[in-house]
């Protein structure tokens, strides 16, 4: 099977839930717009900006429910039968994942910007007087990139969590946060031991700002990029493990 079919298979089993998620983003944004003059417009911009924090946990139970109702119909044994290498399956759903994570994004941000965007731009104008135009830009796109990093860190771990699961008849759910507690331990341990034969690599520069007295101040983060090396190389590792779990040890 073709990988853009699997894609494909995994896009239309997940519409309901991209369905849902847009409308509930649509009412919630409605009911705030209706709380103008009465909540305090910060306490409104800031609730409007919910779906954005959820989110990534709404793909990865998207994408989790999908993985129980091929169980649940047994349409995952003829997955397992076809002559489909497991990489290629979870590649997939991870790839439908990110899709309808970009979709689900650019509808929350629309709904936003269309109600709130205006009281939004008026409220940041003055914080950005006398700060580059390349600063905003370079800053956006870094905290973008590390969002969707983390969000594939997430999928993966999720993914093998799940799969690990299923390996046993009984205790699935214990044996799944047992699964991800160990990533996660391990992402931390790793990322702390491994991290000094990575200095060789350059640093990560966060250029922030704030005014004071009308007077722009530069703040900078330095981030180091061994823990975030360590931490793909580990995800990597989980995803190669995780597609020869479902291609050699789940039984059809």
């Amino acid at each position: 099977m073709k990988f853009g079919k699997l894609v494909w298979k995994e896009l239309k089993g997940s519409r309901l839930t991209v369905v849902v998620f847009i409308v509930l983003v649509v009412l919630w944004h409605v009911l705030l717009l209706t709380r103008v003059g009465v909540w305090p417009q910060s306490s409104i911009t800031g609730m409007a900006t919910l779906p954005f924090l959820l989110l990534p946990l709404w793909v990865i139970g998207s994408m989790l429910y999908m993985f129980h109702m091929e169980w649940s119909t047994n349409s995952i044994y003829l997955l397992l039968s076809l002559p489909v290498r497991g990489w290629k399956v979870l590649a997939a759903k991870l790839t439908a994942a990110l899709v309808d994570m970009l979709l689900l994004g650019v509808v929350s941000f629309m709904s936003f910007w269309l109600m709130f965007g205006y009281q939004l731009w008026q409220e940041i104008q003055p914080f950005q007087e006398g700060v580059p135009v390349q600063w905003v830009i370079s800053l956006g796109l870094k905290f973008l990139l590390g969002y969707l990093f983390f969000v594939v860190v997430a999928l993966v771990t999720a993914q093998l969590s799940y799969l690990t699961s299923r390996l046993v008849s009984r205790f699935n759910g214990l044996l799944l946060g047992a699964t991800f507690f160990v990533q996660f331990w391990l992402f931390v341990r790793l990322g702390g031991l491994l991290a000094p034969f990575f200095t060789w690599l350059p640093d990560i520069t966060l250029r922030g700002w704030y005014t004071s007295g009308g007077v722009v101040h530069v703040s900078t983060e330095i981030l180091e990029t061994g823990p975030f090396i360590i931490v793909l190389l580990l995800t990597a590792g989980f995803f190669a493990f995780s597609a020869w779990l479902y291609e050699k040890e789940i039984e059809v």
